[in-house]
């Protein structure tokens, strides 16, 4: 949680009950968009003057701390972000400070956000639903609207209205229990992300058929095993791990082609990764 009160604080709160978990801890600045992803905390800071830029950051979830500012996304404040976890991509819709918002792409290792259109109308929040599609709740001046929004030109669809006068946030939820889906039928390893990266984390995400041990190898354009990592006893179904951008002996890798190896009882498979320093 980020409350917007001008104090610029953060907390850890029970998703069921309300309750605190943590005492309220100061931010570095207020975010009006935070969401989590391959395993860290992002977030679009407010600037300090209206209009400029939202500045890209990764936050501690347990302080509040940025981690790591990244830089100016080159985009007015950016009220919601949303991503996608089908295509790896992040996305979020700026204020209406300046008129309508855009729908941007945001490369999370630079914090450079791309304007892939204008919605035409003034959002204040992101979010993808159950369907796969791009969600977007009206701000103050909109009126509480709910859009669909197309992922490639922004092209905006009013659904309805939510009887609120604005939708400053929205989450997907479920009914009823969760209950873990089938174990895959085959063996599946999607692509890193992101790809091409720069220095930092990168996670590789893979579905095992079968309960049993997997083997990931990084090797380099020559062929040389570079990296590697062993995790024995998985259960069938999806899982993940993050690679620092380091060889198994602390050497930073130079700029070029990797290729990811996965290796399991159930085959083998390999995804190609572009690293630049």
């Amino acid at each position: 949680m980020q409350e917007r009160d001008g104090v610029s604080s953060g907390q850890q709160v029970n998703p069921y009950t309300g309750a605190a978990l943590t005492a309220v801890f100061p931010t570095a600045r207020i975010y009006n968009g935070l969401e989590y992803a391959i395993g860290r905390l992002w977030g679009a800071g407010i600037p300090p003057v209206v209009c400029n830029a939202s500045t890209w950051a990764v936050l501690d979830p347990t302080t509040g701390v940025d981690l790591n500012t990244i830089g100016p996304t080159g985009q007015p404040p950016i009220n919601g972000l949303a991503f996608d976890q089908k295509w790896s991509t992040m996305y979020g819709v700026t204020s209406g400070c300046a008129g309508n918002s855009n729908l941007v792409r945001i490369d999370v290792t630079s914090g450079v956000a791309t304007v892939l259109g204008s919605t035409g109308v003034r959002l204040g929040s992101l979010q993808f639903g159950p369907d796969g599609d791009l969600y977007g709740g009206g701000d103050n001046t909109d009126g509480g609207h709910l859009y669909r929004i197309n992922q490639a030109n922004a092209f905006t669809r009013l659904i309805g209205t939510t009887g609120m006068g604005n939708v400053t946030g929205i989450t997907l939820g479920v009914n009823g229990p969760v209950a873990a889906g089938p174990a895959p039928a085959s063996l599946d390893f999607s692509a890193p992300y992101p790809n091409p990266s720069r220095s930092g984390i990168v996670q590789f995400r893979f579905s095992i058929p079968a309960a049993g041990d997997v083997r990931l190898e990084l090797y380099d354009v020559a062929g040389r095993l570079r990296w590697s990592e062993s995790m024995n006893g998985l259960n069938a179904g999806p899982h993940s791990v993050t690679w620092n951008g380091l060889a198994s002996n602390g050497a930073r890798l130079a700029s070029g082609i990797y290729h990811m190896r996965l290796v399991s009882a159930a085959g083998s498979r390999t995804v190609r990764l572009v690293r630049f320093d």
